[in-house]
């Protein structure tokens, strides 16, 4: 459903607060990455709403990182934006980004500084 061209803002924080521009970013990009971070990777969808050309979901991302048997819930909103063909052109999301970074510290899946900082 995901649009070609599209807006896929992850929130600040959340490996970068990157931007992607196009679904093949997202399909090149994405499930390699988490793969390459998370054993598990589950997410639980608690409400959707919808509000003209906007979806809304609420939900919890179900993690457990490479390295930990620590499975980790850290809360999200996701705002897409529909299109006037049906497709999904726009994602906003809003997560607990300091639980995941947490999260992915204590398995060592993040480079750690080598400076000390």
């Amino acid at each position: 459903m995901l649009t070609e061209k599209l807006d896929w803002r992850h929130a600040p924080g959340f490996f970068g607060g990157e931007v992607l521009t196009t679904r093949a970013q997202v399909e090149e990009q994405l499930a390699p990455f988490y793969f390459e971070v998370f054993d598990h990777i589950f997410v639980e969808i608690d409400r959707i709403e919808v509000s003209n050309a906007s979806v809304f979901s609420f939900g919890t991302y179900v993690i457990t990182p490479k390295n930990s048997s620590e499975e980790v819930r850290a809360p999200f909103l996701h705002v897409w934006t529909v299109d006037a063909d049906g497709g999904l052109s726009d994602l906003v999301q809003y997560a607990d980004t300091l639980l995941i970074s947490q999260a992915l510290a204590s398995g060592r899946v993040l480079p750690t500084d080598d400076k000390g900082d």
